[in-house]
């Protein structure tokens, strides 16, 4: 998985590195066969046609009169396609031209058996469904990334910046499961587990700590204020 990971990331990298501010980059995922592929479409520089035949190589540059000057050793697309080979795929690259735009695609085999409705294993968002969560989460851009991610899972969220809006939304709103960050701006998630256990003490609410704080120490003081499970973020 981290070698796989270090693969599509070059593809994004390289993405990003040559093309212009505030331009796009598109990612898209389909099925194809027993393939699985990931394409990184963007409308920078694009591929000279005489470079094609290079581009695969370990340290080539497309204009080696920049030297390094684009952040790079030009080693990013040729390992991320020996990774996907050792997997049992590859990696294509297509571009109309110098100026046009370049898509790179990540193809890899399917694991046997694998099918769109396969049973889901520990780590699956599925087995996270239909259930009603709270996210109460300061950080307005990862609280609505964690509330898109556990919708994915078919679950009806709501979202809180910090305790005072917590304790109003569970007024009205009766979760199986609180995700909350233990550094609020009002009230601190370790007095706020607290006050949501003393208000939905008739439900079956579990509650989760997801912090910036990874001591163990941290960790203790959260089971011991009330919450059921601790997770560092990135969760």
């Amino acid at each position: 998985a981290q070698r796989l990971s270090q693969a599509l990331a070059a593809l994004l990298l390289n993405a990003a590195k040559f093309s212009p501010d505030a331009s796009a980059i598109v990612v898209a995922v389909r099925r194809r066969d027993d393939m699985f592929e990931i394409s990184v479409r963007d409308t920078g520089r694009g591929i000279a046609p005489e470079f094609a035949p290079r581009l695969f190589e370990l340290f080539a540059q497309a204009d080696e009169s920049l030297g390094h000057a684009d952040g790079g050793l030009g080693a990013g697309l040729a390992i991320a396609k020996q990774i996907a080979q050792l997997h049992g795929g590859d990696v294509e690259v297509d571009s109309a031209g110098h100026g046009l735009g370049t898509t790179a695609t990540l193809r890899l085999p399917l694991l046997p058996g694998a099918a769109a409705d396969a049973p889901a294993d520990e780590h699956d968002l599925a087995r996270l469904a239909g259930r009603r969560v709270l996210i109460i989460e300061d950080n307005a851009d990862a609280r609505d990334s964690l509330r898109m991610l556990v919708e994915l899972g078919g679950n009806d969220v709501m979202t809180a910046a910090n305790a005072a809006e917590g304790l109003h939304v569970v007024e009205g709103f009766t979760p199986d499961l609180v995700v909350c960050d233990i550094g609020l701006p009002d009230v601190d998630g370790y007095q706020l587990v607290q006050r949501l256990r003393d208000k939905l003490a008739d439900q079956a609410t579990r509650f989760i700590a997801l912090t910036g704080y990874g001591r163990v120490e941290d960790r203790e003081r959260a089971l011991e204020s009330g919450f059921d499970s601790f997770y560092v973020k990135p969760l």
